[in-house]
């Protein structure tokens, strides 16, 4: 018998199954099914995405997304990848005390990237460069903001291809 060792071993093991799966309730009378097939293949789509941007097994990876099935997707997809992922709640409405932790948690990880479906990098930018903050090099400030925003991808500007070959055949995947 194999012995499933890591959560990546369980979805593998189970990336066949299209009748069983994770449900999300979105509300009262809305639910979505994911398949594990289906997110075994969205997971890899995800992570051939994140792989061409650059992100590698080891690398720290923020993840503040509302959609619970992108988030999924991308937790998966992280987990398969073997990134260090860090998960953050989306507020329900910006507050400085939230971006003011989000900046301490970029700070100490030192150099992760981050994915999101929020404009997350408008509210930083703006607790950064807030009249609150006390007084430091402005420069320091804008190296900041720079590195944050070329470290943040946002979800839907990420292109989805997986090249597959199945019976000798090879096939391209998008969505």
């Amino acid at each position: 018998m194999n012995q499933l060792n890591t959560l990546p071993d369980i979805l593998h093991a189970r990336r066949n199954i299209y009748d069983k799966g994770i449900t999300i309730i979105q509300n009262q009378t809305n639910e979505i099914f994911i398949s594990y097939q289906s997110l075994y293949q969205k997971s890899l789509l995800r992570l051939h995405a994140l792989h061409s941007i650059g992100i590698t097994p080891g690398d720290k990876l923020i993840l503040q997304i509302n959609d619970l099935e992108e988030f999924i997707i991308s937790f998966w997809a992280g987990l398969l990848g073997g990134f260090i992922l860090v998960p953050l709640a989306v507020p329900p409405r910006a507050a400085d005390e939230h971006f003011r932790n989000i900046v301490e948690i970029i700070k100490h990880l030192k150099n992760p990237f981050i994915l999101t479906d929020t404009d997350v990098l408008f509210h930083i930018r703006k607790f950064i460069n807030s009249p609150k903050k006390e007084k430091d090099d402005c420069q320091d400030r804008k190296d900041f903001v720079q590195h944050i925003e070329d470290k943040t991808f946002f979800i839907h500007q990420l292109r989805y291809q997986c090249y597959t070959t199945d019976a000798g055949q090879d096939h391209i995947t998008e969505y």
